[in-house]
């Protein structure tokens, strides 16, 4: 600014001060400062500017109070204000969230494998699923798993089932493998073992359907010819009479164009190993012609022939994406590869989760009624989670359980919680969640707890520093409020405890010392039933009646408030005060607002303020 301006500005203010001050602050005596005594509403959205976690986040947190910033943000912005300023600051606050979400918040998810269902079965039984009397036997699976689990673990363990099938007696097979551990996704590299090569631009692909994996080719949608190896680990062929079987799945048919190899010198090079086609030992299917069929075996080869010798068995898909005579695109999927002496029977199972948490008794089957494990049948009915049994990136759980929750939660209580566990396939792996859902019924919603919320923090400027003042005013609600009915119950259990059970109705919800009522939300001050709860007012007439009332009131609120806001404390240079707005009946049947105020004296201690308990006038 210009220097002669401020000059100027200087002199015509001390040539019109008197009339200047007399204009704008009225009542001001010369000597007099003039003051700016702030009382501010203003929500703060200036997290960016922070440091630390708020600044990252965007709100604040129990970990990283609005304390530790506010007071330093109000100083910058509201450096004129005078003491005694006050200003009510809302802004963005995560609670922590409860013990209870907190420990389905992120938990393992473990899918059975061959071995995991040999040691539920014993040795000299085959069979990769449970039934109905085999199930309770997974503690045995997940003992074996998790070594030193920490009581609370929980997990989310997926398995097949079938609930008559029996496990098959016979011996452990030379090799198996389902796939179960593939990802989704195209096959560029080997795995487990097993040699992958592809040319003419397609690839193998590990797909998922119904919660079974298993390898995928197709020529559809290439440009010319392709060919798609997939061959085995080696196996070392027993004298035993050995045999090799597989499961196949065929869609959309047009050509045959899988067949099945075996070579026993292939070492990583499909050009140079000597291969023997062992095709016609299979039945693989010709239908359908559109759409997909179910997998079933393709049959049993005997190895006899191979006995004592490392074999490896080779899938070799030959096929053309170019529409005309040379067309051939059959889809073709594999799944449980075998060589063993005895071939297991094909059960058809379907997919079950069980949510087991590991207790000091060990791992039980989670038993609460406010966490619900979605089942297949859940996800189906809901349309594209149903497609894997899974939500994703694409699938978002979070458009899908609120109606689901509609339907499998009857009745629901405001602010009722549920926690939903779900599978969530992240791209790369499967994973199990644990989300909190609160039903509102405001908007007859189920919405998920984000825990974030907007709080509003009172701040006075007192000794030169903006200080947090939470003071409070506590509106205890009308009947039926559940927060209400459990301080007004308090207070009746106290005065059972300290002040005598005669004191206490038959239902054990009202009190006739102080005159509360856990029943009604308010405080009962008709004599008439005083005197037929105890004998001791019976003397008394109603003035003298409600003189005592009104002379106990002040110290009934005394052990709700100890109980409930036990965290209360004092504040370095503000009074902290806390407000309770109720309810009062009397004998002629009105209901009458009240408030009563009481000081903050040290950590959970409170005292009433003199002549506060007065009539709310609306």
């Amino acid at each position: 600014m210009n220097k002669n301006i401020v000059s100027s500005l200087l002199v015509a203010l001390l040539m019109t001060g008197c009339s200047y001050n007399n204009e704008n602050f009225e009542g001001l005596v010369k000597g007099d400062k003039p003051t700016d005594l702030k009382k501010v509403e203003v929500e703060f959205t200036e997290y960016a500017t922070l440091k630390g976690d708020a600044k990252k986040n965007g709100y604040f947190s129990e970990a990283d109070p609005a304390t530790n910033y506010l007071p330093a943000w109000l100083a910058k912005n509201y450096f004129t204000a005078d003491e005694g300023s006050s200003a009510k600051v809302t802004f963005k606050f995560k609670e922590n969230i409860s013990a209870f979400a907190k420990a389905y918040a992120s938990i393992d998810y473990l899918k059975l494998s061959n071995d995991d269902y040999k040691l539920v079965h014993g040795a000299g039984y085959y069979g990769s699923y449970l039934n109905k009397y085999t199930t309770s036997k997974l503690y045995k699976v997940l003992k074996a798993k998790y070594e030193a689990p920490a009581v609370g673990n929980i997990v989310l363990a997926e398995y097949n089932y079938n609930a008559d099938a029996k496990p098959q007696k016979m011996d452990d097979p030379l090799y198996s493998f389902d796939f179960e551990n593939l990802q989704p996704g195209e096959i560029t590299r080997g795995f487990n073992g097993w040699f992958v090569q592809t040319t003419g631009g397609i690839n193998w692909q590990a797909k998922s359907y119904s919660d079974n994996t298993y390898p995928q080719f197709s020529a559809n949608g290439a440009k010319g010819a392709v060919e798609g190896w997939l061959v085995t680990p080696k196996v070392k062929v027993t004298n035993e009479p050995i045999n090799l079987t597989f499961d196949v799945n065929v869609g959309y048919y047009n050509a045959d164009c899988l067949s099945v190899l075996i070579s026993t010198d292939f070492n990583k090079d499909v050009a140079k190993a000597t291969w023997k086609d062992v095709t016609s030992s299979f039945t693989l299917p010709k239908v359908p012609t559109s759409g997909y069929g179910t997998f079933a075996s393709a049959g049993i080869l005997n190895l006899t022939d191979y006995a004592g010798k490392s074999i490896s068995v080779a899938f070799k898909y030959v096929g053309n994406g170019v529409k005309g005579p040379d067309l051939k695109t059959t889809t073709y999927q594999i799944d449980n590869v075998i060589v063993g002496k005895d071939i297991p029977v094909l059960v058809k199972t379907e997919p079950q989760y069980a949510l087991m948490e590991y207790t000091e008794k060990g791992w039980n089957a989670v038993s609460n009624a406010d966490v619900i494990a979605l089942s297949p049948s859940d996800y189906t009915a809901m349309g594209d989670p149903g497609k894997n049994f899974n939500f994703s990136a694409s699938i978002k759980a979070a458009d899908y359980l609120p109606a689901f929750l509609n339907k499998a939660v009857a009745y629901p209580l405001n602010k009722e919680a549920k926690v939903i566990v779900y599978k969530y396939y992240n791209g790369k792996t499967v994973e199990a969640y644990g989300d909190e859902y609160i039903y509102s019924s405001e908007t007859a919603r189920w919405a998920i707890d984000t825990h974030l919320l907007t709080k509003t923090e009172q701040y006075v400027l007192s000794a030169g520093n903006w200080n947090f003042d939470p003071s409070t005013v506590i509106a205890l609600g009308g009947k039926g409020d559940a927060a209400t009915s459990a301080f007004y119950q308090f207070i009746t259990d106290y005065v059972k405890a300290e002040k005598g059970a005669q004191y206490v109705s038959s239902f054990g919800n009202n009190d006739y010392y102080y005159g509360g009522s856990a029943y009604q939300n308010n405080f009962d001050f008709r004599p008439s039933a005083w005197k037929a709860q105890a004998s001791e007012y019976a003397s008394m007439d109603d003035t003298a009646l409600k003189e005592l009332m009104f002379n106990r009131l002040p110290e009934a609120f005394l052990p709700a408030l100890k109980q409930f806001y036990a965290d209360a404390n004092l504040v370095p240079g503000v009074e902290v005060i806390y407000t309770v707005t109720f309810f009062i009946y009397f004998e002629d049947k009105t209901t009458v607002p009240y408030a009563i105020k009481y000081k903050v004296t040290g950590l959970g201690q409170f005292e009433y303020i003199k002549d506060s308990l007065a009539k709310i006038v609306v």
